[in-house]
């Protein structure tokens, strides 16, 4: 059951109450707000110090990592040596004169092949000499004979004009 005396408490007095509780909760809500305020450079502070020392247990981290990696990759090495089959000293001679063998044939090929093409091509060049000095022979024989009618014309005109002078 609800008491006398707060239903009959003075409506100033509530007014004045929820004045003082109204500014007591502002004041509350503005600590908060300095609090976040604080609270989020503190966390940022605390944020940068965590990356700082993260960043240097990966370094340390990573260094480990590495001088393990490359021990791990050493022994790997070695292993996968001794798997190989290293051939006999008759398997090497074998393989080796076979190899020798082949580029000495290439060559040979390619050389025989050079002096031919070297023997066409000088064929080729007297061909086309011998084509070009009929062509000049038959030139200059075409040329003499375009020489000789004009010289043949112009003695028939030289003839002409004396005889009508005579005349």
């Amino acid at each position: 059951m609800p008491n006398k005396k707060e239903k009959k408490q003075p409506k100033t007095t509530t007014s004045k109450v929820e004045k003082t509780v109204e500014e007591k909760v502002e004041a509350v809500e503005e600590v908060k707000a300095e609090a976040k305020v604080e609270s989020k450079a503190t966390a940022k502070k605390a944020s940068k110090n965590n990356k700082k020392a993260k960043v240097k247990s990966n370094n340390k981290v990573a260094k480990s990592d590495k001088n393990k990696n490359s021990n791990k990759w050493f022994k790997e090495f070695k292993a996968e040596l001794k798997k190989i089959v290293w051939p006999t000293k008759g398997q090497l001679l074998e393989n080796t004169t076979v190899v020798l063998s082949m580029v000495i044939l290439v060559a040979l090929v390619i050389f025989l092949l050079d002096l031919g093409f070297k023997e066409l091509n000088s064929l080729e060049v007297k061909g086309a000499q011998a084509i070009k000095n009929s062509i000049s022979a038959s030139s200059t024989e075409d040329a003499n004979t375009v020489s000789e009618s004009t010289n043949e014309t112009s003695n028939e005109a030289t003839v002409e004009a004396t005889a009508t002078e005579n005349n």
